[in-house]
């Protein structure tokens, strides 16, 4: 997959599905969100580079790589995803697994918010930088990339998301961005 590093495209602006606010990037952040334009490698619906991972059905381990049975997950989403099920409901997270896409992934969790884990709103944000750091520790390529972006402020640039993403006027949370910016740090100090 080749990537396009350090590109600025401002050409596929007026082409996207939705709008954003009308202000402009500052030079000192990095906008990831759309298929196809700069960063998307950073998203959880990034495709080709699936995770190895170990879902532990217990209530006191946290997930975690287990080189005795590692499962494929085709994405970081679909292994976010199946957390949420990974202690109420096994089989769902193992559905979650073989979906054909990640966006799949996501509408077939939405399907099923009775069987969340009903400690998820406490634990999705350390899950979340859990499946980042296995995506982009187990793909050099990614961590390469994540590394390029320097000191620059990460963010998910969408109005679809105040949770993860910034809500698209830079008034949202911007979780994802603060989780790959601690990811990050930790893969320049393990390089050191």
């Amino acid at each position: 997959m080749e990537s396009n590093i350090g590109i600025e495209s401002n050409t596929n602006h007026e082409l996207r599905e939705y709008s954003h606010d009308d202000r402009e990037r500052p030079p000192n952040e990095i906008w990831f969100y759309n298929r196809g334009e700069a960063y998307f490698e950073l998203s959880n619906f990034a495709e080709g580079f699936p995770i190895l991972a170990y879902l532990p059905i217990s209530s006191t381990n946290k997930a975690m790589i287990d080189s005795t049975c590692q499962d494929k997950w085709p994405t970081s989403e679909h292994l976010f995803q199946a957390m949420k099920f990974r202690e109420t409901r096994p089989d769902i997270a193992e559905k979650i697994r073989h979906c054909s896409s990640a966006r799949d992934a996501l509408n077939l969790s939405r399907l099923h918010p009775e069987f969340i884990d009903p400690t998820w709103h406490e634990t999705k944000l350390e899950v979340m930088e859990w499946v980042v750091k296995q995506k982009f520790t187990q793909h050099k390529v990614l961590a390469d990339i994540l590394l390029a972006t320097g000191d620059k402020i990460l963010v998910e640039h969408t109005q679809f998301d105040k949770f993860w993403g910034d809500g698209g006027n830079g008034q949202g949370n911007n979780h994802l961005g603060k989780v790959l910016m601690r990811v990050r740090s930790s893969i320049r100090e393990a390089r050191m």
